[in-house]
């Protein structure tokens, strides 16, 4: 992202200011995110703890993931009570959040997922399946990021780029969405309600890891220049600029 300038940031400062961006927004969503990751982590911890499985049966890579998402859910809770003032580190901070905790709810209901087919006997089943969604997924990702910054890019010559990386991302969400559909549908007869629920969490992901990068692009704009931040003030010379500019 080193190519962007601040000129491009303009349409994203001012969802940072007045729209969505806002520090109170972005407390709000946390806050969302925090409650609908707990739900999915907590339904997976219990089923985990269920006859079926067993805590202790769990191999102990299983165990370091639940431990870590309690540290995550402490440091989430953390952002949230702790960093409400409007200032430029607290700022810092809740976008820093939006980001991180934006990536674990698109993974976390997989948790759930991976629990209950634990408790079916089918998880080996779809292992290589979940290996293949986080791959394609990461292609899907960076391919919407590109799209993302072109998009910010206000210079006439990248049209046709803008063109090349729509059609990269239409293309790989397209292929993404064919791998799914050719593994479920494999054994859709005998599995057809884990499968509705796999698709529907499947769909999710993809559009958590589209709509995070406008959380990326925000908070390394937050983080590079001054003027997005909460408490900027403009110098004498820039309010001269822009007096000049409007004329």
């Amino acid at each position: 992202m080193g190519y962007l300038t601040e000129e491009n940031f303009q349409e994203i400062k001012l969802e940072i200011q007045e729209g969505r961006l806002t520090m109170d927004r972005m407390k709000f969503f946390l806050i969302a995110a925090f409650l609908y990751s707990i739900v999915f982590v907590g339904m997976g911890y219990a089923v985990a703890h269920a006859n079926t499985v067993g805590w202790d049966n769990l191999s102990a890579g299983w165990h370091i993931i639940f431990y870590m998402e309690a540290i995550l859910f402490a440091v989430q809770l953390m952002f949230i009570l702790f960093f409400w003032k409007k200032s430029n580190r607290n700022q810092k901070v809740l976008s820093f959040g939006m980001v991180l905790f934006t990536y674990k709810m698109a993974v976390d209901p997989f948790i759930f997922l991976a629990m209950i087919l634990k408790d079916e006997g089918i998880y080996q089943y779809y292992i290589s399946f979940f290996i293949w969604l986080l791959i394609i997924g990461l292609v899907v990702h960076v391919a919407a990021m590109f799209v993302w910054i072109n998009k910010l890019k206000k210079i006439t010559d990248q049209n046709a780029g803008r063109k090349y990386t729509n059609t990269a991302l239409l293309a790989s969400i397209i292929f993404f969405l064919v791998v799914v559909l050719n593994q479920l549908t494999r054994n859709w007869s005998y599995q057809a309600d884990t499968n509705f629920f796999i698709f529907v969490f499947v769909l999710v992901y993809l559009g958590l890891i589209i709509f995070v990068c406008e959380f990326n692009l925000a908070a390394y704009g937050i983080f590079r220049y001054p003027e997005l931040s909460v408490e900027y003030k403009p110098t004498r010379r820039q309010n001269e600029k822009q007096k000049k500019e409007k004329k």
